[in-house]
């Protein structure tokens, strides 16, 4: 027999996939496998029914309690399918053909129910109204972001048939699976991990994850939905370099193992954005080798389970209660839907993320929650569809984070983020948000994705060995924290707030106390060990010196610098990517962010053409009045006159024939009326223009303060 993961034995490895399981719900036993394709080597079958229907297969010891209860998910039959996927420990079976097993097994799988009236083929087991099974393909690798989607075609394919025994499609399904997981790239296994909704989605606490899975905490995501609560944590798996092809194979051992490398998966081998001292670019795998990647964040003893049942809380009481190397508590990262799990106290969680929050007030928002995963992704060839508002959505759908009490406050002020990174992330979620709008596909989203937090990682691990460097050599540990608060007290920004917000107030630590001094023996001439300190006391200030502070601590990061190789260290640059961000630009980019939500410009110009639209309508009515008044005035004016004039000359006719019949004074008043009526008519066409005028000059009047208010704001 090979030696477990031995290097004769992985070179022997047909592919990938080992096993397809079939796994449902026995009315008396409860979750069981009824179904193994190929046969499981050395396991039993026994025969738990009178009538011989139902047979159960028997599972290494180390699997009995885990895999049936993982398979079928606390809340199944809340949901008619879900795709979702566990982790496995060793077999711990010494035996021909479970080599592939002595070391962490993957599970992807995916569940049904279906009402049993509508089978056309009803077995005696069943006994329930509804079926429900779990098909399950074990893996030495996750597969989830490569399996997802054809699992789920798969599944529903076997359950359309109506007919539980016909199980030639899951056995096809396999042998191709064999034949594809013979050789896979490496960007493949990721296929259906949706980066880019994940950015979009947490934002700022997506980096604040980042942070402390990088300080190697005790972190336990919950999710009454299955789906949305292993794509979250997998899409963590795909941030880190290496992370998902040789850290998590290498868990569940005993003993501390090198990453095991699988030549069934071809790494990929771009050019990096750096170079060596030669100016010659560094590939990615000269860069990973370098740098003695993947990082040990989940060493020997670590537990990592996307979906943790009720049956693995030993697991994790013992994890909390023992200490891994150095003395340093061994970090968990898990997943559950149960209540009980999330609120275990033994468990001692560093930190809860809890994914419904977001799905909650997406709810009540009326937005569609991204990550839930129950309708099945894309092809990744295909283009994202552009979200109508994606950066409104995602702000209404961030989860929480809460970094629990026990912890201690230092823990709380390290899982702040710095000026700078709000400023990465931020950028980062815009651009996210321009290439979807753009169709990029979900595979260029995906690689620009891991692009940038490979580079952010990279260059915060050169300022983290500098500043480590520095502190040996005899420099001072910050007794006062990070950004302006002390260390032992959690800075203003905490975890569960949102971070991407800017309402910190804190002020760089390097340019408060932190800068450089000067040598009173040199003249006043600046110290220049004292200043290249002080720039790299700076530049770790960047990423939050107290996070810079934990992270050096950690096992993951002392393993790192032993192990590193300097020379290839020195070809990234150890400063922040957002280098030299500061908090007043931040605060300025935030209110001029809000400021053009308002829209204020569009609203301006909308206004002055309405104003310019009215002015334009009003000289136009006032000159139609105007002409209408004095064609009105004129015609009243000639009529008054001719009146007067029949007036005088009746006037004169009688006087002539009868003699004056009206006094000389009577008369007088009579043409003195019918003047003044003519006047008034005259009056009258002038008033009704002096009115038009009078309109305009008010509407002029209201667009000149308008104009006034207007510059004032943008002042």
């Amino acid at each position: 027999m090979s030696d477990p993961l031995s290097k004769q034995y992985i070179s022997k490895m047909v592919s990938l996939v080992h096993h397809i399981l079939v796994v449902a719900f026995h009315h008396t036993l409860g979750p069981c496998v009824e179904y193994a394709y190929p046969p499981l080597s050395g396991m039993a079958i026994s025969d738990p029914a009178p009538t011989g229907s139902k047979l159960a297969i028997e599972l290494p010891p180390a699997w009995a309690a885990v895999l049936p209860f993982c398979a079928l998910p606390d809340g199944a039959h809340a949901a008619d399918g879900a795709a979702h996927a566990f982790v496995l420990p060793p077999a711990g079976i010494a035996a021909d053909g479970w080599e592939w097993a002595n070391g962490a097994v993957f599970a992807t799988s995916y569940y049904r129910q279906i009402d049993a009236e509508t089978l056309a083929v009803r077995t005696p087991d069943i006994s329930r109204k509804m079926v429900q099974k779990s098909i399950v393909v074990l893996s030495r690798v996750p597969l989830l972001g490569a399996l997802q989607s054809p699992l789920e075609q798969v599944t529903r394919e076997y359950f359309d048939q109506r007919d539980f025994t016909r199980r030639a499609v899951l056995d096809s399904f396999f042998d191709s699976a064999v034949t594809r997981f013979a050789s896979i790239p490496e960007d493949d296994l990721g296929k259906d991990i949706r980066l880019g909704e994940f950015v979009s989605v947490f934002r700022a606490k997506g980096l604040v994850l980042f942070k402390l899975m990088l300080m190697q905490k005790r972190i336990v995501f919950y999710s009454t939905d299955v789906t949305r609560l292993v794509q979250a944590q997998y899409a963590m798996y795909n941030l880190f370099p290496d992370f998902v092809t040789h850290t998590l194979p290498a868990l569940g051992s005993p003993e501390e193992l090198a990453p095991i490398s699988l030549p069934q998966i071809q790494l990929a081998n771009p050019f990096t954005p750096f170079a060596t001292e030669k100016h010659e670019p560094l590939a990615r795998r000269a860069l990973y080798k370098g740098l003695a990647f993947p990082l040990a964040l989940y060493p020997a003893g670590s537990l990592v389970q996307p979906y943790l049942p009720l049956q693995q809380l030993d697991d994790v009481a013992r994890s909390a209660g023992g200490v891994g190397i150095g003395g340093v508590t061994v970090p968990v990262l898990v997943g559950t839907t149960n209540a009980m799990v999330r609120d275990y106290a033994a468990a001692k969680w560093d930190v809860v993320v809890d994914l419904d929050a977001a799905a909650t007030a997406a709810a009540s928002a009326g937005t569609p929650v991204a990550l839930a995963g129950t309708t099945p992704p894309p092809d990744a060839a295909a283009p994202i569809a552009p979200a109508a508002n994606p950066v409104s959505a995602a702000t209404v759908m961030s989860p929480s984070i809460e970094v629990m009490p026990l912890s201690g406050p230092a823990v709380a002020a390290a899982s702040n983020l710095s000026t700078p990174d709000k400023k990465w992330i931020s950028d980062l979620v815009d651009r996210v948000a321009l290439m979807v709008a753009a169709g990029d596909s979900v595979d260029v989203v995906n690689a620009n994705v891991r692009a940038e937090f490979e580079h952010y990682l990279l260059a915060m691990l050169a300022t983290a060995s500098a500043y480590a460097a520095d502190l040996d050599n005899g420099a001072s540990a910050p007794t006062a924290a990070v950004d302006g608060a002390p260390s032992d007290v959690p800075a203003p920004d905490s975890p569960h707030d949102e971070p991407d917000l800017a309402s910190s107030t804190q002020v760089p630590l390097a340019a408060s106390s932190g800068g450089a001094q000067t040598n009173p023996n040199a003249s006043g001439a600046e110290d220049p060990l004292v200043a290249a300190r002080a720039a790299r006391r700076a530049a770790a200030a960047e990423f939050h010196l107290a996070f810079i502070t934990h992270l050096i601590s950690t096992v993951a990061f002392e393993r790192f610098l032993a192990s590193h190789d300097p020379a290839t260290l020195a070809c990234v640059p150890s400063t922040h990517p957002c280098h030299g961000y500061t908090l007043a630009a931040h605060l300025k980019g935030k209110i001029e962010g809000k400021i053009a939500e308002l829209h204020l410009d569009e609203k301006k110009r909308a206004v002055q053409a309405g104003l310019a639209t009215a002015a334009e309508r009003a000289g136009v009515v006032a000159g139609v009045v105007g002409e209408r008044a004095g064609v009105v005035a004129g015609v009243v004016g000639e009529k008054a006159g001719a009146i007067a004039a029949r007036v005088r000359e009746e006037a004169a006719r009688r006087a002539a024939d009868t003699g004056p019949i009206v006094s000389e004074e009577r008369k007088e008043e009579l043409i003195l009326k019918t003047a003044m009526a003519a006047s008034k008519a005259k009056q009258f066409g002038v008033s009704i223009w002096g009115a038009a005028s009078s309109y305009i000059a008010t509407k002029r009047a209201t667009y000149v303060r308008f104009s006034k208010f207007i510059s004032m704001n943008e002042k």
